[in-house]
Formats: C-alpha cells, sequence, structure tokens
C-alpha cells in the first residue's frame, strides 16, 4: 500500500491510512507484553534507535506496529527467522 501512496498512521479497531507520497516503507507487527513502563519505554527506544518508527500500539496492547523510518534502517526488529541461527 505504501507504494501506492498509503501509509498506515494508526490501529485501534480498524486500520487507518492517510494518502502520502508513494514510498518503499516497510511496515512490521510485533507481539509483545509487559510488566512494567519501563521495560515499554526501554522496548520503543530500542526500535527507534534502530531505524523505525512506533505507529501504534502501548503497553497494555500487546500488538506494536512500527514502519520504516528511512533506508538506512534495520532490515528486521525481532524476527524468529533471524534468531533460529543465533
Amino acid at each position: 500500500m505504501a507504494k501506492q501512496g498509503w501509509e498506515l498512521s494508526k490501529k485501534s479497531f480498524k486500520y487507518e491510512f492517510r494518502k502520502v507520497e508513494p514510498s518503499n516503507n516497510i511496515i512490521k507487527i510485533d507481539f509483545r507484553t509487559f510488566k512494567n513502563n519501563r521495560n515499554f519505554k526501554d522496548y520503543i527506544a530500542l526500535i527507534i534507535y534502530s531505524g523505525w518508527e512506533h505507529i501504534s500500539g502501548n503497553k497494555y496492547s500487546g500488538t506494536q506496529y512500527f514502519k520504516t523510518v528511512n533506508e538506512s534502517g534495520e532490515d528486521y526488529t525481532f524476527s524468529d527467522i533471524y534468531l533460529k541461527d543465533v
């Protein structure tokens, strides 16, 4: 959808998109629960530091949505595909 000029702007009970210039942004979804707010903030900070933008999700939702900020962002966040080879 990003290549067609639609960007995921929010996820609540439905997906919300906004019209933008076409891009090659990638959206990743991660499911994770947190014991406290500090763990959640540290997790988000790590993802942002890796070149991703947090689009939607909170400490309680479990599901977190991210998009690449630019082409220098890491190719993945946390993925079993990459972790199985470690």
